[in-house]
């Protein structure tokens, strides 16, 4: 074996390893992006409510945000609403 061999292969290596650190960080910001995701619509969908109407023979999907102390209203307060 040559030095100039044993020096490409050194650096094969080296340039493997530095793939698979590479791929290993995309996955973990991958991981991070989609637990972020799920926080955020989870965040959404407990503090926003939504309504039906209808106008003029169609129906209308009305969203709103829900303020916090509306999570601490008795039901009853809420149904009536």
């Amino acid at each position: 074996m040559t030095f100039d061999h044993a020096v490409n292969k050194l650096k094969g290596k080296k340039e493997e390893e530095s793939e698979e650190k590479k791929l290993e960080e995309l996955k973990r910001r991958n991981e991070k992006k989609k637990k972020l995701l799920k926080r955020a619509l989870n965040f959404f969908s407990v503090n926003s409510a939504h309504i039906e109407v209808v106008r003029e023979e169609k129906l209308d999907i009305v969203s709103f945000i829900l303020l916090p102390y509306t999570h601490c209203l008795p039901k009853e307060t809420k149904t009536f609403f």
